[in-house]
């Protein structure tokens, strides 16, 4: 999917919301953690799956899962390392390159475990279900991506209403 990892923030953040876990606590393995919950209970209602597509869809989660095993915290890494070669005064260009390449690489994998993610639970579901779930996604992040903006505008009028 394009933009995976934008779309996986944003679900960490409204799962944060959702879920009630305090950001301040709740570290982002653990959110990512309670966010593929909270998916497979959605895709169990709307797709109509069924316990034994369910039991088998967790399964190729956790091998996905762990077989590229790069997380948001990774790519906020990456990105923190890309921010900071590009602060340095004057860049050097062969550290900005190699951040950049660095952040690339990792967005590339998360992207890849994102589609390795679809594949799976599309092996397990009939014709019907597939359709169902194209839409679910569709739903799902669009959804998120209201449930983050909105927290984004209430913490955007809470700070500018702190002294």
């Amino acid at each position: 999917m394009i933009r995976m990892a934008y779309l996986l923030f944003v679900i960490a953040l409204a799962a944060s919301l959702h879920l009630g876990c305090a950001r301040t606590t709740a570290s982002t393995g653990d959110i990512e953690k309670r966010i593929i919950v909270l998916y497979q209970e959605r895709l169990t209602q709307e797709c109509r799956v069924s316990e034994t597509q369910m039991t088998n869809i967790r399964s190729s989660i956790e091998r996905v899962i762990a077989a590229n095993p790069v997380t948001y915290a990774d790519i906020n890494a990456k990105e923190k390392a890309l921010r900071a070669a590009l602060a340095r005064s004057p860049s050097d260009p062969a550290a900005v390159e190699t951040a950049l390449a660095g952040y690339k690489k990792v967005r590339e994998r998360y992207r890849l475990r994102g589609e390795e993610f679809n594949r799976a639970v599309e092996e397990e579901l009939t014709a019907e279900q597939k359709a169902r779930f194209v839409l679910f996604q569709k739903d799902f992040f669009r959804h998120l991506r209201s449930v983050a903006a909105k927290a984004k505008k209430q913490r955007t009028t809470a700070a500018s209403d702190e002294p």
